[in-house]
């Protein structure tokens, strides 16, 4: 008969649920050790791309002043440009208004200047009657003819000195 020992096959038993319990910590060991390494392979790569983030800020920085400048500097032109537009309607207004006054002025004259041809004519007309009727002899009326083609050039001269 076999004799059973019991307190063997414990010990066996024991030492093989040791074994077998140091083997799983082993491994949750490692995978303990994989996770941390690949978590500080993260960080690194992290401070590695935040130093790189920092170190451009000072360029963003430049650029950003460079921008602010030119849109400053374009808003100087702006306002320049904005002034002379100003300054052209201003002139355009006086101008519009002188070239009105003179229009105006142009106006009375040709009207002043008709009123003058008028009486002339009038003038001469009644000159011609009245020397028409004096004379009965054709160096009369020659005379008379004359007389309206001088008053004809005087008329022309005035009409050329207006224009």
């Amino acid at each position: 008969m076999i004799t059973i020992n019991l307190e063997l096959i414990l010990k066996v038993l024991l030492g093989i649920s040791l074994a077998i319990l140091l083997i799983l910590l082993f491994v949750i060991l490692i995978r303990v050790i994989s996770i941390v390494s690949k978590i500080n392979s993260l960080l690194e790569k992290n401070k590695e791309q935040l130093e790189n983030s920092i170190s451009q800020i000072p360029n963003l920085v430049k650029n950003s002043e460079k921008i602010l400048e030119n849109t400053n500097a374009n808003l100087e032109k702006v306002n320049i440009l904005v002034e002379d537009v100003t300054d052209i309607l201003k002139a355009s207004k006086r101008n519009i208004v002188n070239s009105s006054t003179s229009v105006s002025t142009t106006l009375e004259n040709i009207k002043n200047l008709s009123s003058n041809v008028a009486e002339s004519s009038k003038y001469i007309a009644h000159n011609f009657i009245g020397k028409t009727s004096e004379s009965t002899n054709s160096g009369g009326i020659l005379s008379t003819i004359d007389t309206i083609l001088d008053c004809w050039d005087i008329f022309k001269t005035l009409f050329k000195k207006k224009k």
